[in-house]
């Protein structure tokens, strides 16, 4: 029973958090919440399931159909390089936004599926990044999301 009320403590601290247009998210299973903060102070918070190892980033978001607005996959890197991304057996668009080792800005961009029996367009990253965050299309617009955000890092990058 007390393990209950703290889940359903910190749960409702997560949603309060990020209070705000796009900011209150639910949290899906194995997700944590990612907050990106903007350079007032505003607090964007996603659910954001993480990615690893190179067989999870690999996998990435493949064969999904859909994906809850809000809520997204944080590939998490040993260290900062150039990235690049590619939506091969990805079905839906996706934006991604690079972040480089201290949580700062780099790029983003709008993904969308390969086209059938086409060429599968990478995405590069504008500079190194550590860090890259893929959530449905039109979120970064709808957040407000660009240059000078960051993503607060936490406790889940000491698991990396």
């Amino acid at each position: 029973m007390t393990r209950y009320r703290v889940f359903v403590g910190f749960l409702f601290l997560v949603l309060l958090s990020g209070c705000g247009p796009a900011a209150v998210t639910v949290l899906q299973r194995g997700a944590v919440p990612i907050q990106l903060v903007s350079p007032d102070g505003r607090i964007v918070t996603v659910s954001a399931e993480l990615a690893r190892t190179p067989a999870e980033q690999q996998r990435g978001l493949m064969g999904r159909t859909s994906l809850a607005d809000g809520s997204g996959m944080l590939f998490i890197f040993p260290e900062n390089a150039m990235r690049s991304f590619w939506m091969k057996n990805t079905l839906i668009p996706l934006d991604i936004i690079f972040f480089d080792d201290a949580g700062l800005f780099v790029s983003q961009a709008t993904m969308v599926p390969c086209p059938a029996g086409g060429e599968c367009p990478f995405t590069l990253s504008e500079g190194p990044a550590r860090f890259a965050l893929e959530i449905p299309t039109g979120f970064v617009q709808k957040a407000g999301i660009a240059r000078d955000w960051r993503l607060m890092l936490g406790s889940w990058i000491q698991d990396s």
